[in-house]
């Protein structure tokens, strides 16, 4: 027996897109401007649509870099380059159906993964069949991942192994899968806050980073989906027009007059000097200095009780 430590323990995988194809492996390993150590580089390749046996290469690469650590940028060819995790695919049983490892590792008996049948499977299953052996829903089948729930739950698990560096189980239990709170676990809180280290490049926080895989809501989204929900429509219907006041003019008025400088001296005078306000003389000034505006005065010249209003 030889005892070994897994490469996925001891490497950051991370990918940088948009670099051309015309660099190859090792231009691009020899031209990398990190302060962590490059381990391997390989171009990632899909699948040619016409051709299903042939490989085309992509314009994203895997870049492997030494610990757990992943920096957040890196300098090709003297080009600042975003790197972001590598997450693996699920794997997909095609022996048993079911997920997390593949057929060759299967121990479980052959069955059908389209309708779960041990035996006696006909070939027009696909297209009867419309329950998933997975998660049980009526409306797909276990292959077709954006459908069932039991994708979406593995992938967020196989997310959190990638990064955390963690096992299947640990994964589970570390972490609520079904709340979508992504500050449900923070491990290490304490220990990881703050750095104080002083580093060239920027870092990933890969707590950050598992946290914000597993919101699948924004909160923003909520709030204004609640907003939405809860604030009930104004009937406009019911809202009475305001009432129009019109407003009359001081001056236009009846019995209005307008208070002249010889009467505001007058007053002046009265409050400075103390003098008696039934005076003859301050009554005969005052009598020559009003002026009253004849077309604003009532009609009803004999009602003497409003003539000597003034404002």
């Amino acid at each position: 027996m030889r005892p070994f430590i897994p490469r996925s323990l001891v490497e950051t995988t991370g990918v940088a897109r948009q670099i051309p194809l015309n660099f190859t492996e090792e231009e691009i390993k020899e031209n990398i401007i990190s302060d962590i150590p490059v381990t391997a580089i390989s171009r990632i390749t899909r699948r040619d649509p016409n051709d299903k046996e042939k490989f085309i290469p992509t314009l994203s690469v895997k870049i492997s870099f030494e610990g757990n650590e992943l920096p957040e940028t890196i300098d090709i060819f003297c080009v600042k380059i975003k790197m972001v995790h590598y997450i693996p695919r699920v794997r997909h049983c095609y022996n048993c159906g079911r997920l997390g490892h593949t057929k060759m590792a299967c121990r479980a008996a052959n069955r059908c993964i389209i309708c779960g049948k041990a035996e006696g499977c006909s070939s027009k299953c696909n297209e009867t069949t419309n329950s998933c052996i997975l998660c049980g829903g009526d409306n797909h089948n276990s292959l077709e991942s954006r459908k069932c729930s039991k994708w979406a739950r593995e992938k967020q698990v196989v997310e959190i192994m990638t990064i955390k560096k963690v096992s299947k189980s640990e994964a589970i239990g570390m972490y609520n899968l079904n709340n979508n709170n992504r500050f449900s676990a923070l491990e290490n809180y304490e220990g990881n806050f703050p750095q104080l280290e002083a580093k060239s490049t920027a870092r990933i926080n890969n707590d950050e980073t598992v946290n914000r895989k597993l919101t699948t809501y924004k909160y923003n989204y909520v709030v204004r989906n609640h907003q939405t929900h809860t604030t009930a429509t104004p009937n406009h219907s019911k809202i009475l027009p305001k009432a129009t006041t019109k407003t009359q003019p001081v001056y236009e008025m009846p019995n209005w007059s307008k208070v002249t400088e010889i009467e505001k001296l007058v007053n002046l005078l009265i409050k400075r000097y103390d003098i008696d306000v039934n005076d003859p003389l301050v009554n005969l000034i005052r009598n020559i200095g009003a002026v009253h505006i004849e077309d604003k005065t009532p009609s009803n010249k004999d009602d003497k009780s409003n003539k000597n209003i003034t404002i």
